[in-house]
């Protein structure tokens, strides 16, 4: 049995042995939760009866100073399902003790066959098995005599309102919203002759910023030009669901890339495994993206892929964008969409397989078999949210910054060594590094309002001609050092910036100065 037991003084009042239900509503489906209600005691998809998450929030509460709360201070709630039930029944009460007064309820949710609806059904409470807390010499109010189901659709939000007794006749309120999990996509169907490729790719598009929260599992491949071996690794793309006052908010996809390469030989020649790779975001990445700064999309043509085990019919779509702000011009990307549900479950494109312009490209395949909606964000994506906005290398502290010499913008050499003493950020970064071009001003800022204690140089990965171009195009002023070899960003660990390596994890809208700088 799944249960939540949560002990507050929070004053919400209630009166209810001296009132009925016959004049005031029980419940009621509305739009969203309100922004002023608390989630209180619970993650989401803790609570979860018939495949379909229950949310809660508390809604009013009274401040110490309302004449109720003395009242009503000692006050007990639960929230559990009882799992044993082949039909799993979630119960809700709430205790007041200096009240002797207990306002509960049972409610059976049911998935509706062939849609995304959700069939509700309210009754008298009853005790879930193993349930200690609630004192069972106080009676539940009786709940209204005409309890009659409602459908809702998944995400929905239904109210639940008390009586509005006490002294300061104010109603307590809370909020359940029920999202399916057995649903493989958030939109209805749609016939493949009302979908234009453009339709399609949008759709998709939509797909990785859906607020129920998602999680698409699968595998990379790489086949590398000229190369007889295989790479394959694990893909994991995820968002947690938005936040309960904000049901409909768009989400941001994170990305968990890499783990344990595997290697095949799949032809003749080096018995040399590839070793030296790196997972670009662009592959890996961007599919909240994906229909933004196209120039062109055609269907070429179709074929059929494993979701969830069974096979759907997909549209592949050859995309072709526009290049990048450092002028490089993109191979263009295919995608196999499913025309049913809308969801990108392959994506075929040539990239590098590493940082430096010499090193080899290959084709890259990511493919998804696994889709999952209304889901709660998995435990490294929660782990994400907890990790510090700067990291600080403590094995670093009080030792001497490594030593290197670069080219600048004029072609002059500079020399780490002839600044000893004084403090210097570098500012790792490309014109292919999204946020470090957004953070590029507020480096600038730093620079100016500390000119006469701080040096700072950016140290660029691209060549000098493009950077000399992007930084003239941008109208940016912004010392930099030339590091097309990647040896310094290596020596101080900031490998990161432009593509991944094997531990790849990574939200839209992070910066990367964890990465990308160092105060030496």
């Amino acid at each position: 049995m799944l249960k939540l037991f949560l002990a507050f003084y929070i004053a919400v009042p209630l009166c209810g042995y001296c009132q009925s239900y016959a004049d005031s509503p029980f419940y009621k489906p509305i739009s969203a939760v309100p922004s002023t209600a608390r989630v209180e005691g619970h993650r989401h998809g803790d609570i979860k009866a018939n495949d379909i998450v229950i949310d809660l929030s508390e809604g009013n509460s009274v401040p110490s100073t309302s004449p109720d709360f003395d009242e009503i201070r000692g006050w007990s709630v639960y929230a559990g399902v009882d799992g044993n039930k082949p039909a799993q029944l979630f119960h809700f009460y709430i205790q007041y003790d200096n009240l002797n007064a207990t306002f509960a309820y049972n409610l059976l949710v049911q998935p509706v066959e062939g849609t995304d609806k959700i069939k509700c059904t309210f009754s008298a409470f009853t005790d879930p098995k193993d349930e200690h807390f609630r004192n069972k010499d106080i009676l539940p109010i009786a709940l209204p005599a005409d309890l009659t189901p409602l459908v809702v659709r998944s995400g929905k939000v239904i109210s639940i309102t008390t009586l509005p007794l006490g002294q300061a006749k104010i109603a307590a309120v809370h909020y359940l919203r029920l999202a399916r999990t057995d649903l493989t996509s958030p939109a209805n169907p749609v016939s493949d002759n009302s979908q234009t490729p453009e339709d399609l790719l949008r759709l998709a598009q939509e797909s990785f910023t859906n607020p129920s929260g998602f999680e698409f599992d699968g595998s990379g491949l790489l086949q590398l030009d000229a190369s007889p071996w295989r790479v394959k690794f694990p893909v994991v793309i995820a968002a947690a669901p938005a936040p309960l006052e904000t049901p409909h908010a768009p989400v941001f996809p994170a990305g968990r890339v890499g783990g344990p390469f595997q290697y095949t030989k799949a032809g003749e020649g080096s018995d040399e495994k590839p070793m030296h790779i790196a997972i670009p975001f662009a592959v890996a990445g961007g599919w909240e993206r994906m229909a933004t700064n196209v120039t062109s999309v055609k269907e070429v043509e179709t074929e059929r892929l494993p979701l969830n085990g069974a096979t759907t019919d997909c549209s592949v779509l050859e995309v072709q964008y526009a290049a990048l702000p450092n002028g490089t011009d993109l191979a263009p990307v295919r995608y196999s969409i499913c025309s049913d549900r809308h969801l990108a479950l392959k994506k075929t494109m040539v990239y590098s397989a590493g940082r430096l312009p010499t090193d080899p490209v290959g084709e890259w395949t990511i493919s998804f078999d696994t889709v999952h909606f209304h889901r709660p964000a998995p435990q490294w994506l929660v782990d994400m949210k907890t990790l510090p906005k700067t990291r600080t290398h403590k094995e670093w502290l009080g030792k001497e910054a490594p030593f290197f010499h670069l080219r600048d913008l004029n072609g002059k050499t500079v020399e780490l060594s002839a600044l000893r003493g004084k403090a210097v950020l570098l500012d790792f970064w490309s014109t292919a590094c999204g946020p470090c071009i957004r953070e590029m001003p507020d480096i600038q800022q730093i620079a100016s309002k500390h000119k006469d204690d701080l040096t700072v140089w950016g140290v660029s990965f691209d060549q000098p001609e493009r950077t000399k171009k992007w930084l003239a195009q941008h109208q940016q002023e912004f010392p930099t050092l030339f590091d097309t070899e990647f040896e310094v960003s290596d020596l101080y660990n900031a490998a990161l910036i432009g593509g991944v390596d094997r531990d790849f994890c990574r939200r839209k809208g992070e910066d990367n100065r964890s990465i990308g700088q160092l105060w030496v």
